[in-house]
């Protein structure tokens, strides 16, 4: 199993509207991805800081995934969100329980 982990920083008054964009765009066109096995996003109120972990069955299918066009329309719309870009990382999920 593989993880995406996205990491990124809301503008000031924005990390409610980062929360809502990706319960309702992000979160459902990972979803929608073959492959992929959930999502999460996580929230730290007093530094606007978020992540969203997404959970694939293949390095492939998350490769593919985040070529989705859908997909990168979504996060150039949410980019007016963000006090920086998005950084996006890769990980083998090595235990799971």
């Amino acid at each position: 199993m593989y993880a995406s982990v996205l990491t990124g920083k809301a503008r000031p008054d924005r990390i409610d509207d980062v929360i809502r964009f990706c319960e309702e765009s992000i979160l459902p066109a990972m979803k929608e991805q073959t492959g992929c096995k959930g999502a999460i996003l996580l929230c730290n109120h007093d530094t606007r800081q978020f992540m969203v972990i997404s959970l694939w069955e293949s390095l492939a299918g998350l490769l593919a995934a985040e070529a989705s066009a859908y997909l990168l329309a979504q996060l150039r719309v949410m980019r007016v969100l963000l006090e920086r870009p998005l950084a996006n990382e890769h990980y083998l999920a090595s235990i799971q329980v």
